[in-house]
């Protein structure tokens, strides 16, 4: 469909584009004859210079694989709306694509669902792509799905889901892989998420042989603004399918603003990845990143936090059964019953004060940290190696000193308040397991936050950053060479 002025789907209406299911081939022999005909493509286009309001529902099915021996791929379903000029507004609607079903050995059928325009507005809808299944068991692979939202403005989505599902690949001695899921969300300017979720997850293998392993799909979920991503209230998941070899699974929000998470009113977690495969979440902003009212961060692989200033406060926590990694070119602060856990070491790299008050930092084994001001810790606050073994905490900018617990310096642990460094449970010992070096001055480091063209790579990917190169994702640039080595005191 193609406008110069306005679209409108009134509330009750309906628009669907359909494709025909393939026809049958030949069937003699198990399979013998023609394979059976591929699925036709289901599309629907809105494409004008005026707005785009949408009340009804629009979708698009992709048609189902020939019923012959050898069985046809599902058909392609694609939804697009775009207004060159105008907003597009979804309120109380279901937007979909699914591909249709695939036969035998025919694949299951791609789906994708895009909007574009100035403004995206989003309410009380569900906005989804998925890929479709194999009908029959045979050995092939499910279909995968992609959402994109892109606006020149900014995106607002609200009581709503937004999602892409892969489907399973065939079940049998042979089997076949999982389709991929991927959700992209563009914004020129802001990104408002309230009481909604964003979700992508990969389909996942079948059987499969040793001989022939099969995989699960990746999922990925993108947030790309120039202005602040809020979270309110509202979640996303990452999620890669279970296969004999597991789909991979990769977030990444990225703001020119400030991110903010707010999990007030919210059930579960904010921001999860997992799955079959390796995991990895990337929030990083050009200002500040705040957890706030329970926000939380839960990684079954990596995470990482990245911005000017950093804040966890009132329970929120980041959690990360591999390395979890914090960067801020300002401070780091912990408040009011806030965590950071690292199943695979803890890295906390600032240009500025580290402050645990009535929270905690954790690294399993160890904690590194590498801190441009002080830290305070304060109120029963603690930073724990999770093993006896250490915390390493470097001032690039100091000679001395640098560490306070509840105001006095030089103080690793205050027995009667259960404030300050630990090792396995037990208070650290300056030297042994709480191993501290001066820099003596020098320039300020400063926060690597992802160039444009990694911006771009990360969104166009849905695997995650490898497991051991993630604790480089937030590290320091140094701007000279140091004049004399780290001194251990």
């Amino acid at each position: 469909m193609m406008n110069a002025g306005s679209i409108t789907v009134a509330s009750g209406g309906f628009v669907q584009g359909r494709g025909a299911r393939g026809g049958s081939g030949g069937s003699s022999g198990a399979y013998g004859g023609g394979p059976g005909g591929d699925g036709g493509d289901g599309v629907v286009t809105f494409l004008t210079a005026g707005n785009i309001s949408v009340m009804g529902n629009v979708s698009a099915q992709g048609g189902g694989g020939g019923s012959g021996p050898g069985g046809g791929n599902g058909g392609f379903a694609a939804v697009s709306l775009t207004s060159t000029g105008g907003g597009i507004l979804i309120s109380g609607a279901y937007v979909s694509a699914d591909g249709g079903e695939g036969r035998a050995i025919g694949a299951g059928g791609y789906a994708e669902l895009s909007l574009n325009g100035a403004s995206i507005t989003i309410e009380s809808s569900d906005v989804s792509a998925a890929g479709s299944y194999v009908d029959y068991s045979g050995f092939a692979n499910g279909g995968s799905a992609t959402t994109t939202l892109n606006s020149s403005g900014a995106i607002s989505i609200t009581n709503s889901s937004v999602s892409a599902q892969g489907a399973d690949g065939a079940e049998s001695s042979i089997g076949g892989s999982g389709g991929n899921a991927t959700v992209l969300i563009s914004a020129a300017g802001g990104i408002t998420v309230s009481n909604s979720s964003l979700e992508a997850e990969g389909g996942s293998g079948g059987s499969g042989s040793p001989g022939t392993p099969v995989t699960g799909g990746a999922a990925g979920l993108t947030l790309l603004a120039g202005g602040n991503i809020q979270f309110e209230g509202a979640g996303g998941s990452v999620y890669g399918g279970y296969a004999q070899v597991g789909g991979n699974a990769g977030m990444t929000l990225v703001a020119g603003g400030n991110i903010t998470l707010d999990s007030t009113s919210a059930g579960g977690n904010t921001l999860s990845a997992g799955g079959g495969g390796a995991a990895s979440i990337v929030v990083a902003a050009a200002g500040n990143v705040s957890l706030v009212n329970g926000a939380s961060i839960d990684s079954t692989g990596t995470a990482g936090l990245g911005g000017v200033n950093v804040a966890l406060d009132n329970s929120s926590y980041l959690y990360a059964q591999s390395s979890a990694s914090v960067g801020a070119t300002g401070s780091l602060t912990l408040t009011n019953g806030a965590s950071i856990y690292g199943g695979g070491n803890a890295f906390i790299n600032t240009g500025g004060n580290v402050t645990v008050d009535s929270s905690y930092i954790l690294g399993n084994p160890d904690v590194f940290m590498t801190v441009g001001g002080v830290v305070n810790i304060n109120n029963s606050g603690t930073v724990d190696a999770g093993a006896p073994s250490t915390i390493h905490l470097t001032f690039p900018m100091l000679t001395s000193g640098g560490f306070f617990i509840n105001g006095i310096e030089g103080v690793v642990f205050d027995s009667l308040t259960g404030t300050g460094f630990r090792a396995d449970g037990s208070p650290a010992i300056l030297g042994t397991n709480l191993l501290v070096a001066y820099g003596g001055g020098g320039s300020t480091p400063a926060l690597n936050i992802p160039s444009d063209a990694l911006i771009v790579a990360l969104g166009k990917s849905t695997e995650p950053p490898d497991a051991e190169k993630d604790k480089d994702l937030f590290d320091d640039l140094k701007k000279g060479k140091e004049k004399e080595a780290p001194v251990c005191r």
